[in-house]
């Protein structure tokens, strides 16, 4: 057998190398679990609902549709309660936990009690995903006296929602004429979402009204001629055939929660500075009346691909993070297996007895070395990376330049780390090596921090840029330890699933994460050692 892979096999069978390596894989799969609960603590799903309650007989509705922050649907559980206090008394008039199905939850049901006029009515939201959560602490049910009854009706869309009339007025067929007659007829809320770097848009619409089973809708933007037709429209000065020339029309609604996808360009201004959202038209007639609503919805900026990014980021920075600080001391274990124990015990001496070279030993055993690492660091992170994608449910497909940014900011700072144990094999040997490499290990990845710490908090004091001049040092500093090495190849992963999108350490850290004086020092710090100590090993005693 060759000798590299007879080593690499004797190195990487050991009881004790497998069981760290089973460790660590349980440790991946652990972290996943640690990844999500980190994240379902987070408040960044969204929401949109939907509920009515007919004061009279106690019909009951609620639509909940659970969305990530890029749209998409996501399963979890909600707790909802419909509160309503009056009279001197607060009646719980239903509550529940269900899961969603697709990203939606409906539940219809007559109470047990009718409500009566002029209550005031709360629905509270607590919804619970893998991907975060989402509370509503109260939406106040808006109280609607139509022709068909008296209705209690929430229309919420994410989080700044707010819900507009629909009107109704006589068509008398006359522009001259102003309607006599107008009234009510539901409640509408809508959210624009824009997704960020695309001409993408969506609308979400949550509407309920018991007239009118559906709506057209159209987006204009405003401007005072805009403004000027839609109040002439109000005052039957203008017909609804004639509205639509100056709005786009967008789709077609009815009662529930829609989700319309649309072209940025038509229906949003965009000036040099920001985004102005349009004015949304609610219109719908009949022979008798037409229908209307006047919304000037919330515009919010989605960032394509953020879940994923986030999840992904999250995974980085808990696992191959703990693993980089912990797995050195595998990785100081191997080489004592390798050279530091047999030296101690003259079994090298008896091994050079055989037709095999000093150089031969050397790197035979120093190539086993590195290809336990690369299995050790390859088995981890899939674990990690596979158990992260089949609890969130999001795929987690990297492309190749970033697997070669984590792999190697996990690979390079324990082959980094290695070297230089496989040095201090060369100058101590046995109980002496086990020492020194320890007292490496626990200065490198524990007491450097507080090093930085110390010298930021006496140079510069407890000032508005400590957290800046933190993180300045401890990427000047990371230069001189081989386990600090993995922060540059973080950061170049980071800004490269982010896209370009700056992060706050980010001025302070570019200019230091030079790409040339990174790969120059991961190469020194590999090479040096291992040179050095040949150079050693070539001459040095092998005797116990």
């Amino acid at each position: 057998m060759n000798p590299v892979l007879y080593d690499f096999k004797r190195g990487l069978l050991r009881i004790s190398v497998l069981v760290s390596l089973v460790v660590f894989t349980l440790a991946g799969v652990g972290l996943a679990y640690l990844i999500v609960s980190f994240l379902a603590q987070i408040p960044q799903v969204r929401i949109a609902c939907y509920s009515v309650i007919e004061s009279s007989t106690g019909k009951f509705k609620l639509e909940v549709h659970v969305f990530s922050p890029e749209l998409a649907p996501v399963d979890g559980e909600v707790k909802y309660t419909v509160e309503c206090l009056g009279a001197g008394e607060v009646r719980i008039l239903d509550e529940g936990s269900l899961k969603t199905s697709n990203g939606k939850l409906v539940v219809e049901k007559n109470l047990e009690r009718s409500v009566p006029v002029d209550y005031t009515c709360l629905l509270y939201l607590n919804v619970s995903t893998p991907l975060g959560y989402a509370r509503k602490p109260g939406i106040s049910y808006t109280q609607l006296q139509l022709e068909s009854g008296n209705f209690y009706v929430v229309t919420w869309v994410d989080m700044y929602s707010l819900p507009f009339h629909i009107e109704w007025f006589e068509n008398l067929g006359e522009p001259d004429q102003p309607p006599e007659r107008r009234g009510l007829a539901g409640l509408v809320s809508a959210t624009i979402f824009t997704f960020q770097g695309t001409d993408k848009s969506v609308i979400i619409v949550s509407l309920y009204s018991p007239l009118v089973d559906e709506f057209k809708l159209y987006s204009g933007f405003p401007s005072p001629k805009t403004l000027e037709i839609i109040d002439m429209f109000g005052t039957g000065q203008l017909k609804p055939r004639e509205l639509e020339k100056y709005f786009n029309f967008i789709g077609k609604v009815g009662n529930g929660i829609h989700s319309i996808e649309v072209n940025t360009s038509t229906i949003v201004m965009e000036t040099s500075t920001a985004f102005t959202p349009p004015l949304i038209l609610l219109l719908a007639e009949n022979e008798s009346r037409v229908y209307y609503a006047v919304l000037s919805p919330e515009l919010e900026v989605v960032i394509p691909g953020f879940t994923r990014t986030q999840i992904i980021n999250a995974a980085i920075q808990v696992g191959p993070g703990l693993f980089t600080m912990f797995f050195p001391v595998l990785v100081l274990y191997l080489v004592y297996v390798y050279i530091a124990k047999p030296r101690a015990q003259g079994a090298l001496e008896f091994i050079l007895a055989r037709p095999i070279t000093r150089a031969d030993l050397y790197t035979t055993r120093y190539t086993a070395g590195v290809l336990v690492v690369f299995a050790s660091v390859v088995l981890f992170v899939t674990a990690l990376l596979i158990a992260v994608q089949y609890i969130t449910g999001f795929e987690l497909t990297l492309d190749l330049y970033s697997l070669f940014l984590l792999y190697i900011a996990v690979v390079a700072p324990l082959l980094a780390f290695y070297s230089l144990c496989f040095m201090m094999s060369t100058l101590v040997s046995g109980t002496r090596y086990i020492v020194i490499t320890v007292l490496l290990y626990v200065i490198y990845a524990f007491i450097w921090n507080v090093i930085v710490y110390i010298i930021v908090s006496q140079t510069t004091g407890f000032t508005a840029e400590f957290s800046k001049e933190i993180t300045r040092v401890s990427y000047t500093l990371a230069y001189f330890n081989p386990i600090e090495l993995s922060r540059f190849y973080y950061f170049y992963l980071e800004q490269h699933l982010l896209s370009g999108i700056e992060t706050p350490e980010y001025e302070v850290i570019k200019d230091l994460a030079n790409p040339w004086l990174v790969v120059s020092a991961t190469i020194a710090w590999i090479t040096l050692p291992i040179i050095l100590g040949w150079l050693r090993f070539r001459r040095v005693s092998l005797s116990a």
